[in-house]
């Protein structure tokens, strides 16, 4: 899992897997990210309302994704490439 997309709450947001260093500088620069109470080191949750440009959260959607794909078992990476061309 990279990116879960909160429906119970009234903010617009998206909570992405981020490196926990990384994590921690983006908290210090942009106040619409914060640390998500589940696991604060790796999960930052980005309100979509604040001043955050959109290409930088599409940036991070991309490289939560890519950090999740290279821990994948060689062996699905395959399918997972058949997936994607599907689509």
């Amino acid at each position: 899992m990279f990116a879960l997309l909160p429906s119970n709450s009234g903010i617009i947001s998206v909570i992405l897997k981020c490196d926990p260093c990384e994590a921690d500088l983006l908290r210090e620069q942009y106040a619409a990210v914060r640390a998500r109470y589940f696991h604060r080191k790796r999960w930052n949750n980005i309100l979509l309302i604040g001043p955050v440009p959109l290409s930088l959260v599409h940036y991070w959607t991309e490289d939560s994704c890519a950090s999740v794909v290279d821990k994948l078992p060689k062996t699905s990476l395959p399918r997972l490439q058949d997936e994607t061309q599907k689509n």
